[in-house]
């Protein structure tokens, strides 16, 4: 069998172009590394009860259980921001909560890109995958491939693929049935929205 070659995936390059991304992985090295990659990302909001985020934005912009009004309320501030500069907003979903439930949740991922919202989901589902823009992935697992074996020739190859791209991970373009690489290349210990980080140490003094 002839060596699978694919293109890297270019991170930059969605700039203009809002997404939605499953992160399939036995720790969270690949957020911070993506998050550290989106520069045109000005501020995050994160549905988490794992202490990791604690550095990132602040506890205020943390929230244990997802939330319908929280969404509401994001929903309605990048409305307001529609038209100003360096709006772009990410939502991290890191829980074991079933959000795919919540309708508001569908709607963030499928109509996100109207009001310049980003959404990065850790998960080890294989439920839904079709709504989402991109699957990161670095092991085998013969559900997900049966999913989207139209990407690939055979399993054989899929396995073959994930062998052969080491510590970097498989990147699935879901609408497009393509495939990339994204290799992992960040300071994680520099990552931080300084701002946000600040504010949500300000106000929370403040209440002490």
């Amino acid at each position: 069998m002839n060596q699978v070659v694919i293109e890297e995936f270019k991170l930059n390059k969605l700039e203009n172009n809002c997404f939605s991304a499953i992160i399939f992985e036995q720790n969270n090295n690949l957020v911070f590394d993506l998050i550290s990659n989106m520069s045109f990302i000005s501020s995050a909001v994160v549905f988490s009860d794992k202490n990791i985020y604690d550095n990132l934005v602040g506890d205020l912009f943390i929230h244990s259980l997802y939330n319908d009004d929280i969404i509401s309320n994001i929903l309605a501030r990048q409305k307001l921001m529609i038209n100003k500069n360096n709006n772009n907003i990410l939502l991290i979903f890191d829980t074991q909560q079933n959000i795919f439930e919540y309708d508001s949740f569908h709607d963030i991922i499928e109509n996100g890109y109207l009001f310049n919202i980003y959404s990065l989901i850790v998960t080890n589902s294989i439920n839904n995958l079709e709504i989402f823009d991109y699957i990161f992935l670095n092991f085998k697992n013969k559900e997900l491939y049966e999913k989207f074996k139209d990407c690939f020739n055979s399993y054989n190859q899929y396995c073959q693929l994930i062998k052969s791209i080491n510590n970097k991970f498989v990147t699935i373009d879901v609408k497009n049935k393509k495939i990339f690489y994204y290799e992992k290349n960040s300071n994680e210990n520099k990552i931080s929205f300084e701002k946000q980080k600040k504010f949500s140490d300000m106000n929370i003094k403040k209440n002490i």
